[in-house]
């Protein structure tokens, strides 16, 4: 297994893969961007040796509309051309398949109402959406939060 060494370049030397059949939308870019602001730039970049974007092609784009100079990246200088292209779309597609434990997700979400968190859009779901979490009846019902935590109201129907 090769070591992964992660280095800062400027968004300009980077080059975006022209074959990424994956695309992001003007909101999702947004939550990306968010993410970035109040985490930081947590997953690097990965690109092949000469700087073609192989995974987080939203990332380079949310990091461009922020204005950021260096971005961090994992150059895999070592794919062949087929492992290049087949990377793009597993990178994609495997996270596509995962489900989500929604008993785990309800206690989760509890856990920021109880730490106060201020910003669940951050988290990829609005207040609207976390409507997906359900409880069973034994459970004490979950509730949601405003963008200022003040307000509480049940996330199921």
């Amino acid at each position: 297994m090769t070591t992964l060494e992660i280095q800062y370049v400027s968004p300009d030397r980077l080059r975006p893969y022209p074959g990424n059949a994956r695309s992001h939308s003007r909101k999702q870019l947004k939550l990306i961007a968010d993410s970035i602001k109040r985490f930081g730039f947590t997953n690097p970049i990965l690109v092949t040796g000469d700087f073609e974007v192989v995974a987080r092609h939203g990332r380079l784009q949310a990091a461009k509309s922020l204005g950021l100079e260096l971005l961090p990246v994992v150059a895999l200088s070592t794919l062949s051309g087929a492992d290049k292209k087949a990377l793009i779309i597993a990178d994609n597609r495997i996270a596509e398949l995962a489900g989500w434990d929604r008993d785990i997700l309800a206690i989760e979400y509890q856990g920021l109402l109880d730490l106060q968190f201020d910003d669940i859009e951050v988290t990829g779901f609005s207040e609207a959406s976390s409507r997906i979490v359900s409880i069973s009846p034994s459970e004490k019902p979950v509730t949601s939060m405003s963008s200022n935590c003040r307000s509480r109201r049940p996330w199921y129907s």
